[in-house]
């Protein structure tokens, strides 16, 4: 067994971002596979520069499900974790909102085969979901 499978699960939270072309994890310790992959991107502050690995991380999401999400850029000088919802619609996932005139309890649904994502609105205004990193 190697030393990750001993790691206690990190809790991870996500923010839904519509214009991301990619998801992006600021925390190496929650890849379960990363590879070299340079590839040109904008930085958090507009620059270009290269953002040089990629890889698989398994998050464990609200109903229990395992969600493994492959491509995901690696940047440790990043905020916060992205789910980019371009990638997520662009990949299967069918986006839902429930009707509610409460702005506090605004939630966004993500759904394919079975696995659920559960994004809800913050006091910041974005949309949050919190999931524990899985390293098996």
């Amino acid at each position: 067994m190697s030393p990750k499978s001993f790691a206690p699960p990190r809790v991870h939270d996500w923010m839904l971002d519509g214009g991301a072309g990619a998801h992006v994890c600021v925390d190496g310790g929650s890849f379960v596979k990363m590879n070299r992959d340079p590839l040109l991107t904008l930085d958090w502050k507009g620059g270009v520069e290269v953002n040089e690995r990629s890889g698989t991380i398994r998050l464990q999401v609200s109903n229990g499900s395992i969600l493994e999400l492959t491509g995901v850029r690696y940047e440790p000088r990043g905020a916060v974790n992205l789910i980019s919802q371009r990638t997520l619609e662009r990949t299967g996932w069918k986006p839902s909102y429930p009707d509610t005139d409460d702005e506090e309890q605004r939630v966004k649904y993500f759904d394919k085969n079975d696995i659920r994502l559960e994004f809800s609105k913050k006091a910041d205004g974005f949309y949050w979901m919190k999931a524990v990193g899985r390293y098996y």
